[in-house]
């Protein structure tokens, strides 16, 4: 079996989850609406399937059954079968699309300007960090939840484990053209200066700030998940 998302990343080959006939699919809301549809390919048609809640993922379940034959599967038609699901708890989905969500990430301010008008300084500016996320007031820490929308500011290029750690960066550009002054036909004319660099040529000048969000309380359960895991086969290797 064979399956893409719509709406969604998926974050795990459910290969690795194969346990007899059931396997299971994380995914990851890419829409910031927390809706989404698993595509499933596979020869035959019996399957059926299951879905239960996860806190910040969705599990989607499916099991084979006995009709089914092999084969092979080609994803880039119509799929065999379309689950449509959809997060409705958990910490994403309070931060982003409960009713309990903290609002949305401003708009980028834009201010374009061209040589012949008062100002020749243009400028965009994404929203500072801080209007990325929100802070969950009841906890005693600094957790922030996520805002609609953050998705569009995630670096995916980075060398961090994205199941845990999350990068977001916004970007600040200012750019500073020469001033225009007014000349008859065939007259000398000059350009104005610069008013940051002080040349008269072009002028840019670019900021970019990031923020790193850890996601601790899950990398912290996956461990002592992996350590009950160790000391489980250790003491059943001792029972040989």
């Amino acid at each position: 079996m064979l399956f893409t998302c719509t709406g969604c990343n998926i974050k795990n080959n459910i290969q690795d989850t194969w346990n007899g006939t059931e396997g299971t699919l994380i995914v990851e809301d890419t829409e910031n609406d927390c809706n989404f549809s698993i595509n499933a390919y596979y020869p035959g048609s019996g399957a059926y399937t299951c879905t239960t809640s996860g806190s910040g993922t969705q599990q989607i379940e499916i099991f084979v059954g006995a009709g089914s034959t092999s084969g092979a599967i080609n994803t880039s038609g119509a799929p065999t079968q379309k689950i449509d699901d959809s997060i409705n708890e958990g910490p994403y989905y309070e931060g982003v699309c409960g009713p309990t969500g903290c609002g949305t990430i401003p708009a980028d301010e834009v201010e374009v300007n061209n040589c012949c008008e008062d100002s020749t300084t243009s400028k965009v500016s994404e929203p500072i960090l801080n209007d990325l996320f929100c802070r969950d007031d009841d906890l005693k820490v600094d957790y922030y939840k996520l805002k609609s929308g953050i998705n569009e500011y995630l670096q995916t290029n980075t060398d961090l484990d994205s199941n845990y750690c999350q990068m977001y960066c916004t970007e600040r550009t200012q750019v500073d053209i020469p001033g225009a002054l007014t000349a008859t036909n065939g007259k000398y004319f000059k350009l104005a200066q610069n008013s940051v660099s002080g040349t008269y040529a072009p002028h840019t000048q670019s900021t970019k700030r990031c923020r790193i969000r850890v996601e601790y309380d899950k990398w912290l359960t996956d461990y002592r998940r992996q350590v009950d895991a160790s000391v489980n086969a250790y003491n059943e290797y001792q029972k040989k």
